[in-house]
């Protein structure tokens, strides 16, 4: 995650009383170098350990919850998450790792062999999901991707432009749903000091979708890196002993890469109006 930058102090002051209803000491509070997703996040340094509080929707929390449980007994690494609430405020708390994203590491010229090797080793982590019970989420909001997307737009963008993302997202997840971590990317992946895969992180985007879009947001980021993605489609096929929709896959990826420009562009507009 990146060595951590001081918190403002106003921004402390909303969630301070919420991470000391939790028991821990909130005169280190930080938050990460690379946040990853919309919601406020922070580490508080505590003793001998350090933890993530994120902060968020109550039925997104309760999913991640349940998809925390779901993974350690299907030894998928990811955080080990517990739900806290102080009045109306809710959060998921886990241990902090020091491990930095495969981002990171790419930028700082981690080489190709090792960074395909990373991506190989979710790929097998990602058919393990594919292949878990796809009722296992039936009890929450959340269980579709297109409701995980939806929900994230809304925090920044407000309901008409949710509304138009999480219909976009739904027409492009139709077909055979699985579990996925549906954002893979090298934000969403931690390694280890000698460049191997550690472990997920962001369980918000793990819900049902089909292979093909759950599939093309990893492989997008593989392809902006100059890699060939026909490398990790021949890798899955391989695993899963299934087909995919490859020509579907490149198309998805280019539109969700305009997709995420278009949403960049119109925060950046909304900021100056």
């Amino acid at each position: 995650m990146g060595k951590p930058t001081l918190l403002k102090k106003l921004d402390i002051n909303l969630y301070k009383d919420a991470i000391a209803s939790y028991g821990l000491p909130t005169d280190n509070i930080r938050t990460p170098k690379i946040p990853g997703n919309t919601n406020p996040v922070f580490i508080v340094n505590a003793l001998s350990q350090s933890f993530i509080f994120k902060f968020g929707d109550r039925n997104m929390i309760m999913k991640n919850n349940t998809v925390s449980k779901i993974f350690e007994t299907a030894s998928i690494p990811a955080p080990k998450t517990f739900m806290h609430k102080y009045n109306e405020q809710y959060s998921e708390v886990y241990t902090y790792s020091p491990n930095k994203t495969l981002f990171e590491r790419i930028n700082e010229n981690m080489p190709y062999d090792k960074v395909k090797d990373v991506f190989q080793d979710a790929l097998k982590y990602m058919h393990k999901m594919s292949e878990l019970d796809e009722y296992c989420l039936d009890s929450h909001e959340h269980k579709y991707y297109y409701k995980v997307a939806g929900s994230n737009v809304a925090q920044n963008s407000g309901r008409i432009h949710s509304g138009f993302i999480q219909t976009l997202v739904y027409l492009l997840t139709i077909g055979k749903k699985r579990l996925y971590h549906c954002d893979a990317t090298p934000k969403n992946i931690l390694v280890t000091p000698d460049d191997k895969f550690h472990s997920f992180i962001d369980l918000d985007s793990v819900a049902l979708s089909n292979d093909t879009f759950a599939l093309s947001a990893m492989f997008t980021k593989y392809a902006q890196q100059g890699y060939d993605i026909s490398e990790l489609m021949d890798y899955f096929e391989n695993l899963a002993k299934r087909k995919i929709r490859r020509r579907r896959i490149h198309f998805q990826a280019n539109l969700i890469t305009s997709a995420r420009n278009l949403h960049r562009k119109y925060l950046n507009w909304r900021a100056c109006h």
